[in-house]
């Protein structure tokens, strides 16, 4: 967001915008791929949080499916059909978060890496 020029503030507020419409209109919309690039990891570091929900999960419902994968291998075998095929759907919410929010988080990376632009 300091990237963001001051004067793009200035010229709203000379159009008679007031500071929520100046956050609303102007300093959200320029800031979404970079609120979405920090989303975006988040969400990624939270949904595979291992360590964290193997210390607090006190139940099978407060449990997250990469934490439920390494209950599937038994004492003396693994079934790795059925890994494999857990590991594939536990896959499947980043992959379409991920589809959904591309384009936002592409853009994000870019404009993070420019100086002066």
């Amino acid at each position: 967001m300091d990237d963001i020029p001051e004067s793009l503030d200035e010229a709203a507020k000379m159009d008679g915008c007031s500071h929520i419409d100046i956050l609303w209109r102007i300093i959200v919309p320029l800031s979404l791929p970079g609120i979405t690039v920090a989303g975006f990891y988040t969400f990624i570091l939270s949904w595979n949080d291992f360590l964290f929900v193997s210390i607090l999960s006190q139940t099978a419902a407060t449990r997250t499916l990469p934490f439920g994968l390494q209950l599937f291998p038994s004492q003396n075998t693994v079934a790795w059909e059925l890994l494999l095929t857990a590991a594939t759907v536990a896959m499947i919410p980043v992959v379409v978060f991920f589809a959904i929010v591309q384009r936002w988080v592409v853009g994000g990376l870019a404009s993070g890496g420019m100086k002066g632009a």
